[in-house]
């Protein structure tokens, strides 16, 4: 065992051909009792290789059962995924064409609307802005202690009940439609920075 050679188990049945294989190679010859251990190291090397195999196709049976699991809760995943992402895009679409539609009625001033990259994996959109004015350094609405903060300050998405919810800056939480997020959204900015 020391130098990984398998066990030889020498049955009951065996015993009295161990007794007198032993006691001849002790006279003259050993090929009986080396045939004998030979033959109980081929059992056993059975037996092993019964035993991995059975293990193995537990094993097999385990991640086939697994995947099949993973397979339904992965796509599941994704199509919640999926369907988040494909609201947040709409949220983004009408914000910009609610700040075009006002920009292209406004008199003074331009207003902007600027994508900063992928929506990322995230569950929900934090709304920040450049703080202070000309940093590029972006802060979340809800740290910015300012008088004229918006009080949308998070917006998510729920696919249970296809439904936008926001989370304003008293952290209560709301569902809301997601048309009149967008205006109700630049409406605040609107009044808080311009007192309109």
């Amino acid at each position: 065992m020391r130098y990984g050679f398998p066990i030889a188990v020498i049955t009951r049945e065996d015993r009295t051909r161990y007794y007198d294989a032993l006691e001849f190679s002790q006279v003259s010859d050993l090929t009986g009792f080396v045939s004998l251990v030979a033959e109980s190291i081929e059992e056993s090397l059975e037996e092993y290789e019964a035993a991995t195999s059975e293990q193995r196709d537990a094993q097999e049976w385990a991640k086939s059962i697994a995947l099949k699991f993973g397979a339904k809760e992965n796509t599941t995943l994704s199509n919640h995924y999926e369907v988040w992402k494909n609201a947040m895009e709409l949220l983004k679409s009408l914000i910009r064409q609610t700040a075009d539609l006002v920009d292209a009625n406004a008199n003074i001033g331009k207003i902007y609307f600027n994508d900063f990259g992928g929506l990322g994996v995230d569950v929900t959109l934090h709304l920040s802005r450049e703080e202070p004015a000309g940093s590029f350094h972006y802060e979340f609405l809800d740290q910015i202690t300012a008088p004229n903060v918006p009080n949308i300050v998070e917006i998510g998405y729920n696919p249970e009940t296809e439904a936008f919810v926001v989370r304003g800056v008293d952290s209560r939480v709301r569902e809301e439609k997601v048309d009149s997020l967008c205006r109700l959204f630049i409406q605040e900015v609107v009044e808080k920075n311009f007192g309109g």
